[in-house]
Parts: structure tokens; C-alpha cells; sequence
């Protein structure tokens, strides 16, 4: 009888250090759960046991980016990897934290990969896969990776703890509700078949004005380049026809004909003197006008001749 006695009140004080103890490395891996708020748990959060320490309750931040460019983003695209962090705030020694991530189902969605510092993957028995701290963090900043799932709505659930680092759940402040985070597969806007739209946006539209709309705030078009001889070498060009010819250093536009493409820098380095383009200008005009004066030049051939003098003011000012 004084063994079982023994026995019973061992147990008693292993239930207590069991239930005093602070989990550092991990709730998930101590007792197969969750703590995270989330449905179909327990209904406890890291506050309901961590609550009798001066840190205050912790904050805790949720934030996915796309991987490469550091971007935020309020939806995701299906199968695609992201970066997640997950960030305890508080004025403490130490922090933990959990985090899952469920959809409609309440079950796990998408995958989590490339655990950073601190930080573990625990699938527990129920199938759910629980992110959180396999050692006490002091940082409180918590980063991993996770795969979206092919579709659906994913809600987040992340709680904290602020710790005094003394094993134990005494001094400590936890979460008191979880913060969460739900997104949403990204669908594209449709576009119309007979438009065509280039972008690094994928809510970009192609205008309806337009058969081709290239938005983009990084990058520009480039053109086809070709030397003088490839350009003159294309087999009936059609009217409109632009390249850049590397001869010349500039564009050239096929209008019954090829034509050298004026551009604002050509204008800034080959600009005339005034009083040799002024005086270039009034001689012409007094020559036209006497021409209509004369009858020489009928109403309907005015704009010919306009355009003839248009084309003498482009060769003066390349020539000069």
C-alpha cells in the first residue's frame, strides 16, 4: 500500500511540472497539440497558462512575401512558395511562438519548408502540421517558407509568448487570442481574347483601345535592331515598319519608304544656329506666299508644299 501511495503522489508531482513546465521546445512537440486558437483545438492560447509575468501581452505579426522581391501580398497564387515570418513583440529574455495554417476544412493547407533559426515543423496526431520554436528565441522573429495549396481560402492562426527564460510558466506572458490572416487564391481578370496585355502585374488589364498593353514601371521595349544593310535587305516592308538601325544610331519608320526617326537628343545636339533657321524659315514663307499670290500653288496643293517644307527643315537640321 505505501508503494502505490508513492507512486500516486509521484505522479501527482509529474502532473505538476508537466503542467508548470513552458514548453520551449515547442507545444506541439511536447504534447501533440495545438495552441494556436484555431478551431477544433482546445480553446487554449499561450496566454491561458503564460499570464502571471510583467512583460505584458506579447504582439504578433504575420506577414507572406514573394520570394525574391520581399513584396507583400493579400493573396496567393496557387502552388506558389512564399516567405513567412512570423514576429513575437515584447520587452522580454526570451520568445516562442506556434503557428498553423488551415483551410475551409480545418485541415492543414499548402506545406512548410526551410525551417529558419529556432523554428520546426511538427505534424501532430490529428494530421495537422504546426510551425513553431524547438528552442527559446531572442529575437522573437521567426521565418520559414510555405508551398500554397491548388486552391481555396487559407486562414492563419499565430500566437506568442514573452518568456523569462526560467523553464517554467511562471513569470511569463503570452497571446490571449491569436492573430490571424486569411487569404485568397489570386485569379486573374479575364482578358479578352483580341487583347493582349505584358506585365510584371498580374492585375494589369489591356486597355480595349489597344490589341498590345505592355505596363511595366522597371523595364522598356526593345525593338528589333538590325544593321543598315538588314534593313534595307527586308523583302516588301509593310507601311509602318519600325527597327532600329545600329548604322545610324537611331529608329527608322518604312513609309513609302524608309525614314530616319527624329528623336528629342538628336534635336538637343544638332540644333542650328537661331538666326540661320530663322532666316531659312522667313525666306520660305515669303516664297509660298507669293506662290499662292500668284496662283502658282492652288489651295488643294498647300499641303504638299507644307510638307515639302517640313522635310527641308528635317534635312537642315541634320545637315547642320
Amino acid at each position: 500500500m505505501k508503494n502505490i501511495y508513492s507512486t500516486f503522489i509521484l505522479l501527482i508531482f509529474i502532473g505538476i511540472y508537466l503542467s508548470m513546465t513552458s514548453y520551449s521546445s515547442g507545444p506541439a512537440t511536447a504534447q501533440d497539440q495545438g495552441y494556436t486558437g484555431a478551431p477544433n483545438e482546445s480553446g487554449a492560447v499561450c496566454g491561458t497558462c503564460h499570464n502571471s509575468g510583467n512583460f505584458g501581452t506579447p504582439s504578433v505579426s504575420i506577414v507572406l512575401t514573394e520570394v525574391g522581391n520581399g513584396m507583400p501580398i493579400t493573396a496567393y497564387v496557387p502552388m506558389t512558395t512564399y516567405n513567412v515570418r512570423v514576429t513575437v513583440s515584447a520587452t522580454a529574455p526570451g520568445y516562442g511562438f506556434q503557428f498553423v495554417a488551415l483551410d475551409g476544412g480545418g485541415n492543414s493547407a499548402g506545406t512548410f519548408l526551410n525551417a529558419g533559426t529556432d523554428v520546426q515543423f511538427v505534424m501532430v496526431s490529428n494530421g495537422r502540421t504546426y510551425v513553431e520554436q524547438n528552442n527559446i528565441s531572442s529575437t522573437g522573429i521567426f521565418d520559414f517558407q510555405w508551398t500554397a495549396p491548388a486552391s481555396g481560402n487559407v486562414d492563419f492562426y499565430a500566437v506568442g509568448n514573452a518568456v523569462n527564460r526560467a523553464g517554467d510558466i511562471s513569470g511569463d506572458n503570452g497571446s490571449a487570442a491569436p492573430t490571424q490572416l486569411t487569404l485568397t487564391a489570386f485569379s486573374p481578370p479575364a482578358t479578352p481574347s483580341n487583347y493582349v496585355s505584358i506585365s510584371n502585374d498580374p492585375t494589369h488589364v489591356a486597355d480595349p483601345s489597344a490589341i498590345l498593353d505592355v505596363q511595366s514601371t522597371e523595364k522598356g521595349i526593345l525593338l528589333p535592331r538590325m544593321t543598315q544593310a538588314e534593313r534595307m535587305a527586308i523583302t516588301s516592308p509593310a507601311q509602318g515598319l519600325l527597327v532600329y538601325d545600329t548604322n545610324n544610331g537611331s529608329f527608322w519608320l518604312y513609309n513609302n519608304g524608309w525614314q530616319e526617326i527624329m528623336t528629342s537628343s538628336n534635336l538637343q545636339t544638332d540644333v542650328p544656329s537661331p538666326n540661320k533657321f530663322t532666316a531659312f524659315l522667313l525666306e520660305e514663307q515669303r516664297i509660298l506666299k507669293k506662290k499662292i499670290q500668284m496662283q502658282e500653288v492652288q489651295i488643294e496643293d498647300l499641303d504638299e508644299q507644307l510638307k515639302e517644307l517640313q522635310q527641308q527643315v528635317l534635312f537642315l537640321l541634320r545637315k547642320d
